[in-house]
């Protein structure tokens, strides 16, 4: 969403530059707006979804652990080297 709307207001300014020329400031500081307030709502938005998807990958690994752990112990007691209480056979 940032980057398009950095490069939706990128051509804007540009459009402006053909049609009228460098000229002044005024007429291309709409474009150039625009593309900063879209990359911004992008970081904005990026940010947050780096900080949880770091998060749930974390604790979606400590899961799979805890899940393989737990698969050794079943495999054990189906193979007998392992008691229900855990104390080996």
């Amino acid at each position: 969403l940032g980057l398009l709307g950095t490069v939706v207001g990128m051509i804007e300014v540009f459009t402006v530059i053909t049609d009228i020329g460098v000229g002044s400031p005024r007429d291309l500081a709409g474009g150039i707006s625009q593309a900063l307030v879209t990359t911004a709502a992008g970081i904005g938005v990026a940010i947050p979804t780096l900080i949880f998807h770091r998060y749930f990958r974390g604790r979606v690994d400590e899961l799979v652990l805890e899940m393989e752990m737990e698969a050794v112990k079943l495999v054990e007691m189906i193979h007998g080297e392992r008691s229900a209480t855990g104390i080996s056979a």
